[in-house]
């Protein structure tokens, strides 16, 4: 909103002087009101080629994802957001990964906790942000999703199995970095 306020005149005289003052309109601060910021959660175009993981490696690419602030409201922070895994069946598949983190240009920015199954074929990988990871308003944060494969030996991963990555947007916690509401996810 431009102008916010206008001041439209005033009178009063001089305190010494006694002579008569006056003004005329004069436009205020310019006010802009912003509707929620949204984000939106794609998968990146330089995510990880389908491959074959070998049990026991170390730091393997499981996903890459983007998020893009779409509402040029303000900059997002996303302070919880769950990863899922989809495999054929929780109940026949391990979840096979540790170590499961986020990096942002090469640098870690949270490790989930351990692999909670969610109904028979999803297992959820859930980071709880110390410091927020910030979506720029009008711009986009990638986040390349690494982790460890479980060894043969220690019968965590299932062999043969497939596994896909997606972030789950119903189990994001998105605010705007200055307004702290809520902001949309899909």
């Amino acid at each position: 909103v431009t102008p916010a306020s206008t001041l439209s005149g005033c009178s009063g005289s001089g305190m010494v002087s006694y002579s008569a003052i006056s003004c005329t309109s004069m436009a205020g601060q310019g006010i802009t009101i912003s509707g929620q910021s949204a984000i939106s959660i794609s998968l990146a175009s330089d995510a990880p080629a389908s491959q074959q993981l070998v049990m026991g490696s170390t730091g393997n690419a499981l996903a890459s994802f983007l998020f893009t602030e779409t509402s040029n409201a303000e900059n997002v922070k996303i302070t919880v957001l769950t990863v899922s895994q989809n495999v054929g069946s929780s109940s026949i598949v391990k979840s096979g990964f540790g170590n499961v983190t986020l990096y942002n240009a090469g640098l870690p920015v949270g490790t989930a906790g351990s692999a909670v199954a969610s109904g028979t074929s999803v297992y959820n990988y859930t980071f709880n942000f110390g410091t927020p990871v910030i979506v720029p308003q009008s711009g986009s944060l990638g986040l390349v999703l690494k982790g460890d494969v479980a060894s043969y030996y220690s019968s965590g991963a299932t062999n043969n199995s497939t596994s896909t990555f997606a972030v789950n947007t119903a189990q994001v916690t998105a605010l705007g970095q200055t307004s702290s509401a809520t902001s949309s996810v899909s």
